[in-house]
């Protein structure tokens, strides 16, 4: 099966590159109550607040102990979807086929979320969720305008898809949202808690497939893919990451992107760079979850050397981030290696705990940038797990 899998994501890669309070306090555990203690009366009144309509009907129809069964059920799924789901304010979700935006409100802020329900979608049928972020200074909306191959790959195999909006940073307006992957004091959000909270809604809200979650990211968005895969590990099937990596030296000491446009050629005494040496690093995996990651050579934000990076900031080099996950998942660190056209080189590392795997691509060609190229190897990778 392994053999199999690795085959469907060469194959595509030869193809692609050779053409170029969430339970509303459950109040609605007031109509469980009084349904069971009172009968179906009581618990059609008082089966659900929020889902009066599926309390009263199921209590009235299928009596007390119903009642009070579906009055608690439906109650807490439409509390998730219309109230607070432990500090996620949602509203409801779609339940018909198409793009739908919808705002979220996590710590105060709110943040833009586009789902996307497949033409075939029956809620009887768990489908996989894939959640994808866009890079820093970016937006939901705008990565959905670059990036919809991905999505629009997804949905043709039936997935739920959700392009998932980062925080605003400190003092940033517009569509300068980022995510908390390094815990940088310019995006001080609880991303992690964010993202733990809202796979839940979705895949209970949505009745999807809790063991096919995967996640996909974007510079940024790859570090918090990164992140989050190697502190919840649990909650996905798999992670693909590209054009990020899992450590940075602030080398010249910038903080944060304070001077865009600077090179290495700049005059450097122009930059307000502070906080020089320090180092942000992705922390130690709990446990592990199959990772794909793609690094691109000719990618100046993210390289091995200050020199090189138009952020000043150098990165852990392509092969420490093979590393660090080999090694921290225990994987057999001779692997296989496949040399595909233009120089691409496809690495699968096996043996990881609990039967993971481990594939790194490195394009000498990719800048900094999700080319188009990438969607199916990574949806063929999500698949073949």
């Amino acid at each position: 099966m392994r053999t199999f899998s690795f085959c469907i994501v060469a194959a595509t890669f030869l193809y692609l590159c050779a053409c170029s309070g969430a339970v509303d306090d459950v109040t609605d555990g007031v109509g469980a109550n009084n349904g069971a203690n009172n009968g179906a009366n009581n618990g059609a009144n008082n089966g659900a607040n929020n889902g009066a309509n599926n309390g009263a009907n199921n209590g009235a129809n299928n009596g007390a102990n119903n009642g009070a069964n579906n009055g608690a059920n439906n109650g807490a799924n439409n509390g998730a979807n219309n109230g607070a789901n432990n500090g996620l304010t949602t509203p409801e979700l779609p339940t018909v086929a198409g793009e739908h935006a919808l705002e979220v409100n996590w710590e105060g802020e709110d943040r833009t979320l586009i789902i996307t329900i497949p033409e075939d979608w029956d809620p009887s049928t768990p489908a996989p969720l894939l959640l994808s972020l866009h890079g820093g200074n970016g937006s939901a909306p705008a990565w959905q305008g670059k990036r919809s191959g991905l999505v629009r790959g997804a949905s043709e195999r039936g997935w739920v898809t959700a392009i998932v909006e980062g925080a605003l940073s400190e003092g940033a307006e517009g569509d300068n949202h980022g995510w908390n992957s390094w815990g940088l004091e310019s995006t001080p959000a609880d991303d992690i808690g964010f993202f733990v909270v809202l796979i839940d809604w979705l895949v209970t809200g949505l009745s999807l497939d809790s063991e096919r979650v995967f996640m996909s990211g974007f510079s940024n968005g790859a570090a918090m893919t990164q992140r989050f895969a190697a502190e919840h590990p649990e909650l996905l099937r798999g992670a693909f990451a590209i054009c990020h990596s899992t450590r940075l030296v602030l080398s010249t000491g910038v903080d944060a992107p304070m001077c865009g446009e600077c090179t290495a050629a700049c005059d450097l005494d122009a930059c307000p760079f502070v906080n020089e040496g320090v180092t942000y690093e992705i922390p130690e995996p709990v446990g592990a979850t199959h990772m794909m990651v793609v690094r691109g050579g000719s990618d100046e934000n993210v390289c091995p050397s200050s020199g090189c990076s138009i952020k000043m900031k150098a990165h852990a080099t392509a092969e420490e981030q093979i590393e660090f996950w080999t090694g921290h998942l225990n994987c057999d660190p001779e692997g296989s290696q496949t040399e595909l056209p233009g120089g691409v080189a496809l690495r699968r590392f096996e043996g990881c705990d609990g039967g993971k795997v481990v594939q790194a691509v490195y394009d000498p060609s990719l800048a900094h940038m999700w080319s188009d190229k990438y969607d199916e190897p990574a949806l063929a990778w999500f698949e073949s797990l």
